[in-house]
C-alpha cells in the first residue's frame, strides 16, 4: 500500500466522530473482517490459512438532501473500492459519477457486511463489480431502474480503453404481511481492454488458493454480453434467493465462448428477524428493539459451467451450510461449510472446506 494525501485524509475522517456543519453532515465507516480456513483437501494441496478478508474504513458527507460523497479504502490489498459524487434529482431520481459496483448480479449488489455466506455463489465470476462510470438511477419501493456507462477499474494499472454499458430493472410484484417476491434482470456489454477475457473461481472461499475452475486467457475478445435474471421471496425470518447468469464473449478469428452460471438458497431465523430489504437490494437483518442477538441458518446450491467447445474451463458445484450469530449491528461471527465437486479437462477436484469469520462494523 503506498501512503497518499487523499488516504491520510481518509483516515483522519473515518477516525473523526459523526459530526454536522452547516448543511453537512460526515459519517466515518468501517468493516473488518477476520477468516479462519480450514480445508481437506483432494488433489490440489489446500492449506490451512487465516487472514483479514476484508479491512475497509470509508467517508460519507452529505450536503442538504441533494448531495452524497462516499470513498472507502480496503487496508488489506490496498485498493479503493467506492470513490463516487451522488446527487439526487428528487422523486426517486439520481445521478452519480466516479467507481461504484455496477448493476448486475444480486449478491455483488449486496452489501459485503450482510451476505447471507461468507462468499457470493459462484456465478459472481461473472459479476462486473467495480468501474468508474456514470449511473442514473429511478428508485421507487416497488420497483428500479438502472443504467451505467462504465470504463476500468480506478486500481488498474496502466491506460485502459474499455468501455462498457449496464442496465438492471426490479421489481416488487407481490406484498403481503411481512412478505414479498423480487424480481429482476440485466444486462451487460463492454470492450475489454486489451481483447482479453479470464472466468475462473475458488470454491467458494476468500482466502488465496487455487481456482478449481478457470478458462485461462481468451485473447482476441472482442466483445463481453452478460444478462441476469434474479428473484427471492421472503415470508417473516424464512426467504428463499436464486440467480442465473449467462456470459457471451465474441472473439476475432477463433471460436465465441459462452458461460453461465446460477444458485438458489434458502435462509431462516429461529429467531424470529427478517431480511432488510431497500431498493432492490437486500439489507441486514431487522432486529427490532433489542438491536441484537439473532440467529440465521442457511443453505445454498450453486453451480458453474465454464466448458464451451475448445475451451474447457471446467464445471464445478459447491453445496455450502452456513450460520450467522449477529451479536449486535455492529458484530457478527460466522461458520460455513462448503462441499465442492469440481472437473476440469478430465480431473475431478472435490475439496471440503470449514472457515470461520468474525465481523465487525461501523
Amino acid at each position: 500500500m503506498k501512503p497518499a494525501p487523499l488516504f491520510a485524509f481518509l483516515v483522519l475522517l473515518a477516525a473523526a466522530p459523526r459530526s454536522h456543519a452547516e448543511g453537512w453532515n460526515f459519517a466515518p465507516g468501517g468493516n473488518f473482517q477476520y477468516d479462519w480456513y480450514r480445508p481437506r483437501a483432494d488433489v490440489y494441496p489446500y492449506v490451512d490459512a487465516d487472514d483479514f478478508r476484508r479491512a475497509r474504513i470509508s467517508a460519507t458527507a452529505r450536503y442538504g438532501d441533494r448531495w452524497e460523497f462516499k470513498a472507502e479504502y480496503d487496508l488489506e490489498p490496498g485498493q479503493w473500492t467506492d470513490a463516487y459524487a451522488k446527487y439526487s434529482l428528487g422523486g426517486g431520481h439520481s445521478l452519480r459519477i466516479g467507481q461504484f459496483k455496477q448493476p448486475l448480479f444480486l449478491e455483488e449488489l449486496t452489501s459485503d457486511k450482510v451476505l447471507t455466506f461468507m462468499e457470493q455463489g459462484l456465478p459472481a465470476t461473472f459479476a462486473v463489480a467495480r468501474r468508474a462510470g456514470f449511473e442514473y438511477a429511478w428508485v421507487n419501493p416497488d420497483w428500479t431502474l438502472t443504467g451505467t456507462a462504465y470504463g476500468k477499474n480506478v486500481n488498474a494499472n496502466g491506460n485502459s480503453d474499455t468501455l462498457g454499458f449496464a442496465a438492471r430493472g426490479t421489481w416488487v410484484p407481490w406484498r403481503g404481511d411481512g412478505a414479498f417476491v423480487h424480481l429482476g434482470l440485466a444486462a451487460t456489454a463492454e470492450q475489454p481492454d486489451a481483447e482479453r477475457a479470464r472466468f475462473s473461481s475458488r470454491p467458494e472461499t476468500g482466502m488465496r488458493q487455487r481456482a478449481l475452475v478457470d478458462t485461462g486467457q481468451l485473447g482476441q475478445s472482442e466483445t463481453i454480453a452478460r444478462m441476469g435474471v434474479e428473484g427471492a421471496w421472503v415470508d417473516g425470518p424464512w426467504s428463499v434467493q436464486g440467480e442465473y447468469t449467462r456470459v457471451d464473449v465474441s472473439r476475432d478469428g477463433t471460436g465465441d465462448f459462452a458461460g453461465q452460471g446460477w444458485y438458489l438458497n434458502a435462509s431462516w431465523f429461529p429467531t424470529g428477524q427478517t431480511r432488510g430489504y431497500k431498493g432492490g437490494v437486500f439489507d441486514g437483518p431487522v432486529f427490532g428493539e433489542s438491536g441484537r442477538n439473532a440467529w440465521e441458518l442457511a443453505l445454498r446450491v450453486s453451480h458453474l459451467d465454464l466448458d464451451d467447445g475448445s475451451v474447457q474451463g471446467g464445471e464445478l458445484t459447491d453445496w455450502t451450510a452456513g450460520i450467522n450469530w449477529y451479536a449486535s449491528k455492529h458484530l457478527r461471527l460466522t461458520a460455513n461449510y462448503v462441499v465442492a465437486d469440481s472437473e476440469r479437462q478430465g480431473v475431478a477436484d472435490d475439496p471440503r472446506i470449514l472457515q470461520f469469520r468474525a465481523q465487525f462494523t461501523f
